[in-house]
């Protein structure tokens, strides 16, 4: 069989693997012969079935981004609108009809067709690495989820679940993935061939949501499920004005989710939202994000007139602390690029990083796993490395507190008989870094008893300290001998700079 974007072999053990490569792309969407080269493979698999079937990417960025937007552009009429969704309705009901195992190798990202495509799977297995996000995100360009997603969705996790993914478009990870139901497991992507195998030496039983998710499709649940989400959209968005989350919850509750069941007058058709203006200005915005998101990637052509290649950021200065610049400041430092943040006063800074630990506290949960790290302000790099500016609840200790502290336990030193503290070295000024915790706020230097001419290595135990105490005291030399009082006086200091470390940790 003669394949262009899609790549069939069988194993000795006769297990088949599909890898979807599209030619001429470097990113994987369904087009119409995209799809009916699926639909092909699908018969071939049907008449000549293996022990089972992994489907997974060629692509290294992610399994699939939905439908070719720009093929989807270009269709001029309703019924164009309406072949095209039917054409993938078909290729996955052909997918999920299969008589062997079918499994989806989910890596990167995954939008729209590509979800709809894994849900068409019996198994899915999804990465655990932080690119792995799984979405229906077509309520984002004014349509719906029109190739299966909407209809095998919200059996699988829940009408809650599945309407709150469909009606924000919103993506979730591996873990979140498997947590809800959406995924069968998540491994390392190293790990995906084992997993397969496994799972297909002893096939285990499709998931199914607990009884209070699968509660939501019986039919009285459904319609106060229906009318509780349209509430909450008419509070967002009225439905002449943005008509999809209208549809989404109609396709939902009346026709099964299945598009192809809507009237071709009804406004929740496909027909009538794609000739919508809404859906025309939401695909254009669209288009223009992808232009501007691909101008921001290394070695993506500058303007002509620069004639060269666009740097990648490595180092962000932002002057600024307020609402804006410091979330600026805190996702920058969350995508990995070295980040400073200046303002008039560290108040001010204060809430940019208290801001920057709520992202990092909820995004960064895994510090295990690549670009996953627990951010720089956490508990134990803060008892490690010191935190001389703003720690993430907003506190900083001024200079003035400092010294305001030291001259309180200078007094209780001096009424008890022990040398004064002469020195206090300030931290630097507090940094915002990125997840890999490099320039995390340098640690202040212990606080240690010096004296007149403690500049190096007279600091020690009982012995320096007797010594130092005799230089004070004026003695000679030869006086320095009998140091039975000054040894248990050279103890002492040791007290106060265990309060002071003490003091520091608070």
């Amino acid at each position: 069989m003669d394949l262009k974007h899609w790549d069939l072999e069988t194993d000795a053990q006769s297990l088949a693997w599909l890898r979807f490569d599209r030619a001429g792309s470097a990113t994987n969407t369904f087009s119409t012969e995209v799809l009916q080269e699926l639909g092909r493979i699908a018969d071939h698999l049907a008449a000549m079935p293996p022990k089972g079937l992994a489907i997974l990417s060629a692509k290294e960025n992610g399994f699939a981004a939905g439908a070719d937007i720009d093929e989807f552009t270009k269709i001029s009429s309703a019924d164009e609108a309406m072949a095209f969704t039917a054409l993938g309705n078909e290729v996955f009901d052909k997918i999920a009809a299969l008589p062997f195992p079918t499994l989806a190798m989910i890596h990167g990202f995954c939008m729209g067709g590509g979800t709809e495509l894994s849900l068409a799977c019996r198994y899915r297995i999804a990465d655990d690495g932080p690119k792995t996000r799984m979405a229906l995100p077509e309520v984002l360009i004014g349509i719906v989820p029109g190739w299966g997603g909407a209809k095998r969705l919200p059996p699988l996790v829940g009408a809650a679940n599945a309407l709150d993914l469909m009606l924000t478009g919103r993506g979730v990870d591996g873990r979140r993935a498997k947590k809800m139901g959406l995924v069968d497991a998540v491994t390392q992507k190293r790990h995906f061939a084992n997993a397969v195998r496994m799972f297909f030496a002893k096939p285990p039983p499709p998931h199914k949501p607990p009884l209070s998710a699968a509660a939501t499709g019986w039919p009285v649940v459904r319609s106060l499920v229906a009318s509780m989400s349209r509430k909450q959209v008419a509070e967002k968005a009225r439905a002449d004005h943005y008509p999809a989350p209208y549809a989404i919850i109609d396709l939902w509750k009346d026709f099964g989710g299945d598009v192809r069941n809507v009237p071709v007058d009804h406004p929740g058709s496909m027909a009538s939202l794609f000739a919508h203006p809404t859906t025309r200005n939401l695909i254009r915005l669209f288009k223009l994000q992808d232009r501007m998101k691909a101008l921001g990637k290394p070695g993506a052509d500058a303007q002509p007139q620069e004639g060269g290649s666009v740097e990648p950021v490595r180092h962000l200065h932002v002057i600024g602390a307020g609402a804006m610049g410091g979330d600026i400041a805190a996702w920058c430092a969350l995508k990995g690029i070295t980040v400073t943040l200046q303002d008039l006063a560290p108040e001010r800074i204060s809430p940019a990083i208290q801001r920057a630990h709520a992202l990092y506290k909820k995004r960064l949960k895994q510090p295990h796993r690549p670009g996953g790290l627990r951010p720089p302000h956490s508990r134990r790099e803060g008892r490690r490395r010191g935190q001389g500016g703003p720690d993430h609840r907003g506190h900083r200790r001024e200079r003035g507190d400092q010294a305001q502290a030291l001259r309180g336990h200078r007094a209780e030193d001096e009424a008890r008989g022990h040398p004064r503290l002469e020195h206090l070295e300030h931290p630097a000024p507090g940094t915002l870094r990125g997840p890999q915790g490099a320039g995390s706020p340098r640690r202040p230097a212990l606080l240690q008893p010096r004296g007149d001419d403690d500049a190096g290595g007279d600091r020690g135990g009982p012995a320096d300290g007797a010594r130092r105490d005799a230089r004070r005291a004026g003695l000679r030399p030869a006086d320095r001998q009998a140091p039975a009082a000054l040894q248990k006086r050279a103890r002492l200091p040791r007290e106060p700079r265990a309060r002071l470390t003490s003091w520091k940790r608070c």
